[in-house]
């Protein structure tokens, strides 16, 4: 069996027999929402090749979209009926009539005076339209095309994967009948039709040789019928690659490709399944066998749709061959938004500050790509779209002097970037592509200001907010996408300005709180289309403040928050402002716990509203020998909370530090540091989510605070305290112990450490040998020796 060939057959198969709105498990992320984009991808004039707009972890969206055959055919049945008939009537007359409703019309010819209203379509116009013709050559067309309809079907829809046995002979007996009908009659609508039928009956009956023959000696093209021409050039190619014939198959499928749209995704498919795109030679073999430039300029747009690497050059030559072609704008997008993906969106990655409230995965090959080379792509196209703005022959103007701007804008040339948008703007354009050049002029303007001060934002206010409104009414779904989106084009644009531009300019001028602000605006358009099945919970901008804001940056942030009197800019920033009161509170007061400046804790814990936000769960005292954070022991009984806990401990603060603390005192304050830390058990007092499983090697020990977090050093500090200044042997070793335990947590591996080496060292604690020598007779060391694996492992391998 030839597996090539099967495959390219079942996947034909699985086009017509699947539905194209599978269901699938839940929401997924948004292919199309997966790198930094500000460059809308439906800007080209027609939508026909709307599923080939770029993504990078396929070669297009949705491989099984719904086949348009049948409607473009409607819409040249509705031309032949000189528009006397919608394209809906004819689409309901041909294809959803039975044979025995076509017959009973055809049956009326034969009478001298034909009456619609005896027939079962009476109510249809198409009726009356070819009785008034007497079109006797159209209605046994299609009575034919009902019988031959049979034949072309997969069959038991039940069993997909099984392709259908079909009645040979029949089909036979009914292609004799298609020649009778081509050669009868005259007219020449009727007989590319009847081509069309011959193609497909011959194809499908295994006769590849007639298929072929029939396409070029019956088949003739016709502008007013390019679905019908494309749809049967298909079945040739078909034939010529059963026939072993893949360049000519490849070249036919991107004839059919370049006449037509209808069944684009389809053709598209099949010639890449024959195709080498990247293969020089294939590539020249292929544009030989080309008749005329439109030919070789489709069938090299056929070769780069798929693509997601630099294809400039390509897109040049099509350009030359016939800067006509409507698919020349698709390319054009494409080229931009590859240039988002593999420049602009590293690129802001490496820029501080802000966030990227997108879901991606890069492969290895994504990894490999280099930004130099895409910059300099970005450079050559921008000349390239603004050089072709200026040409005749392009109809779409504003369309690459937009582009042309907005990729100056990406290379961050605004001077240029100001000069192609001023021609731009000048430009027939629809609305969609003016609404594109407006956001373009925004990104050059907040980009090339010196700084984003009082009057730069209430400058930009206005476009912001028109900005905000068309994210707003942007429902998250969209023509070319059966499926839900994550986020509409409009709420990506809108949300990426704020969460990786403009919180990227606060960020450089250290105005960390108003970055804040702009990634909760940012998020909350995320909410919009309600994809998020849990309810809409600003996560992002939550984890921002918790852990990337400074004590100083949230005072500042609720400073703001509170103002009575703002600016437009600051008031519309606030207002929109995700993250609740009680929030903020918990989090200053958070912030200063992990300084240790209790006082300053309390006095913002006292002003939390919300109890739920000062509940603790368990003893924040309570020091059991394993650390064990979800285990319940007795001393866990009762009720505990955040404002009890920090008071305490501040209490205890001030005795420490005027050397006025016992010793039991100090292990109570060394116990409140422990549990403060990630092995202890309120971790929640400084921390707002714990992950359960962390290597020593996994933990960040960037901050101050990250590193008190994950070492306990003031813990093990102040239980040193507490053992000097005590002389009962079982409460040292206590002491001795819980030393050992925040040593250990000292211990990292390194980069290129053996998990060996890292494993005797973390196993010899530098506390165990005095806590085995002089305290091996106490009470609480029997108990350590039972419960601490580690000290039983140490003292065996140290006898």
């Amino acid at each position: 069996m030839n597996w090539k060939i099967f495959l390219i057959v079942l996947i034909n198969l699985l086009f017509i027999v699947f539905p194209y709105n599978i269901i699938g498990c839940g929401p997924t992320p948004d292919t199309y929402d997966e790198h930094t984009t500000f460059f809308h991808n439906d800007l080209p004039r027609s939508k026909a090749y709307r599923p080939f707009y770029f993504i990078n972890d396929n070669f297009l969206y949705n491989p099984m979209a719904r086949d348009t055959r049948a409607d473009e055919f409607s819409e040249e049945w509705a031309g032949y009926c000189q528009h006397k008939v919608s394209a809906q009537q004819a689409y309901k007359f041909i294809c959803t009539s039975d044979s025995s409703a076509i017959a009973s019309v055809v049956a009326q010819l034969a009478k001298k005076q034909p009456n619609a209203s005896t027939t079962r379509l009476y109510d249809n116009p198409m009726t009356s339209y070819l009785l008034q013709k007497k079109d006797t050559a159209a209605l046994q067309y299609i009575l034919f095309s009902k019988h031959a309809e049979v034949y072309r079907t997969v069959g038991d829809q039940s069993d997909p994967w099984t392709l259908p046995v079909r009645d040979s002979l029949a089909i036979n007996q009914l292609i004799q009948e298609g020649l009778k009908g081509y050669f009868t009659t005259r007219n020449r609508f009727v007989k590319d039709r009847y081509a069309y039928q011959l193609m497909s009956l011959t194809f499908y009956n295994g006769r590849n040789s007639d298929c072929i023959w029939y396409g070029d000696s019956l088949l003739k093209y016709n502008p007013s019928t390019k679905a019908l021409y494309s749809a049967a050039l298909s079945y040739q190619a078909g034939s010529l690659l059963q026939q072993k014939r893949p360049m000519e198959a490849a070249y036919t499928y991107s004839r059919a490709f370049g006449i037509s749209p209808v069944g684009s995704v389809k053709n598209y498919v099949s010639f890449s399944w024959i195709v080498h795109r990247h293969d020089p030679t294939e590539r020249q073999k292929l544009l030989a066998l080309c008749r005329n430039d439109r030919e070789k300029a489709d069938l090299l747009a056929l070769l780069i749709l798929g693509s997601n690497t630099p294809d400039g050059a390509a897109l040049k030559e099509i350009y030359r061959l016939a800067p006509g072609a409507p698919v020349l704008e698709v390319l054009a997008v494409r080229e931009v938004n590859k240039i988002e993906k593999f420049y602009l969106t590293p690129h802001l990655h490496k820029t501080p500050g802000g966030l990227t409230l997108y879901t991606s995965w890069d492969d290895e090959e994504d990894k490999k790509a280099r930004p130099d080379k895409w910059l300099q792509e970005a450079k050559d196209l921008s000349a390239f779209y603004h050089s072709a703005s200026l040409d005749s022959n392009i109809s779409n103007k504003a369309l690459f002097e937009t582009a042309a701007a907005y990729l100056s804008y990406i290379t961050r040339d605004y001077t240029q970037a100001d000069a192609y948008l001023d021609r731009a703007v000048t430009l027939p354009a629809s609305g969609i592509l003016k609404d594109q050049q407006a956001l373009t002029r925004l990104l050059i303007a907040i980009n090339k200001t010196p700084s984003v001060d009082e009057a730069f934002e209430s400058s930009i206010l206005p476009s912001v907010q028109w900005l905000e409104k068309k994210a707003a009414d942007d429902k998250g779904t969209t023509a070319y996408n059966e499926f839900s989106r994550t986020c509409s084009n409009w709420q990506q644009f809108y949300r990426n300005l704020m969460t990786e531009v403009l919180a990227k300019r606060y960020h450089q001028q250290g105005q960390v709180y108003k970055e804040a602000l702009c990634i909760g605006n940012g998020e909350r358009m995320n909410s919009q289309t309600g994809w998020n099945i849990y309810g809409y919970d600003p996560q992002q901008t939550k984890g921002f403040i918790h852990d990337s804001m400074s004590t100083a940056d949230l005072l500042a942030l609720d400073g703001l928050l509170q103002r009575p009197q703002k600016s437009p800019w600051d008031a519309w920033l606030c207002h929109h402002f995700v993250v609740t009161r009680d929030e903020i509170k918990t989090t200053i007061a958070t912030a200063y716990i992990r300084e240790y400046r209790f006082k300053e804790a309390l006095s913002w814990l006292r002003k939390i509203k919300d109890p739920h936000q000062l509940e603790l769960e368990r003893n924040p005292f309570g020091d059991p020998i394993r650390d064990w954070q979800d285990t319940t022991y007795s001393f866990d009984k009762g009720s505990f909370d955040k404002i009890t806990y920090i008071s305490t401990m501040a209490s205890l603060m001030d005795k420490a530090r005027n050397k006025t603390a016992a010793a039991t005192g100090l292990y109570k304050l060394a116990t409140g540091y422990y549990n403060m830390t990630y092995y202890g058990r309120a971790w929640a007092v400084v921390k707002f989510y714990r992950p359960s499983l962390m290597g020593h090697e996994d933990m960040p020990e960037t901050t101050a605070f990250e590193k008190e977090y994950y070492n306990c050093y003031t813990a093990e500090k102040y239980y040193k305290q507490a053992m000097d200044a005590s002389h009962n042997r079982n409460f040292r070793a206590r002491c001795l112990f819980m030393m050992a335990k925040c040593s250990q947590k000292q211990v990292k591996r390194g980069a290129s450490e053996s998990w060996d080496h890292f494993d005797k060292r973390f196993m010899y604690n530098k506390y165990f040998p005095q806590l085995s020598h002089e305290y091996g007779n106490t009470e609480f060391y029997k108990e350590a020796f039972n419960t601490c694996s580690y000290l039983r492992d140490f003292v065996r391998k140290n006898k």
